[in-house]
């Protein structure tokens, strides 16, 4: 019975972690080829370097975000002074998928900041690829941010409730 924590949270953690990388991986696998046969419709594809660098600065944003979302969730999870909630570590479980989301929004930016380099250096034209990526890049943050605003509503729900004193710590 005292495995079981540890199996829910290596479940929460790569079931969530499985589905990105292989999506994101996807996108990965159509990079070269769009750089030999260049865009399908030109027409919708963002070529203009305003385009590009509306894109690249979304991107560093939603790294940003990504970045202090899971800081913040780090800094949660290793406090010391944390409040009485009852289940405690059941409660902290909330928090396993979302930080697979967080590390997927920014593998995501991190994939896309690569592509945009190699469309850069390489004279390709950009195309669905970028697109792509930074659409990926924001739903994983925003299911993060899901994820993570339903682990505070748990904890708002217990000091409502009145089983946890926000005063007290476990100290």
């Amino acid at each position: 019975m005292k495995k079981l924590p540890l199996i829910l949270l290596l479940v929460t953690v790569v079931s969530p972690a499985g589905c990105w990388f292989t999506r994101l991986e996807g996108v990965r696998a159509r990079y070269e080829a769009e750089c030999v046969a260049g865009p399908a419709e030109p027409q919708q594809s963002p070529n203009t370097s305003a385009g590009i660098s509306s894109m690249k600065e979304q991107s560093a944003l939603l790294l940003n975000w990504a970045l202090v979302a899971l800081g913040a969730a780090i800094a949660l999870i290793t406090t010391s002074g944390t409040h009485r909630f009852v289940g405690i570590h059941w409660l902290f479980l909330l928090l396993a998928p979302a930080l697979s989301f967080l590390a997927g929004s920014l593998w995501a930016g991190l994939l896309f900041q690569r592509r945009v380099t190699f469309l850069e250096l390489n004279g390709c034209p950009a195309t669905g690829t970028l697109i792509d990526l930074l659409l990926w890049q924001s739903a994983l943050l925003q299911y993060a941010v899901w994820v993570m605003a339903l682990f505070a509503l748990v904890c708002l729900g217990q000091i409502v409730v009145g089983v946890v004193d926000p005063r007290k710590t476990t100290e």
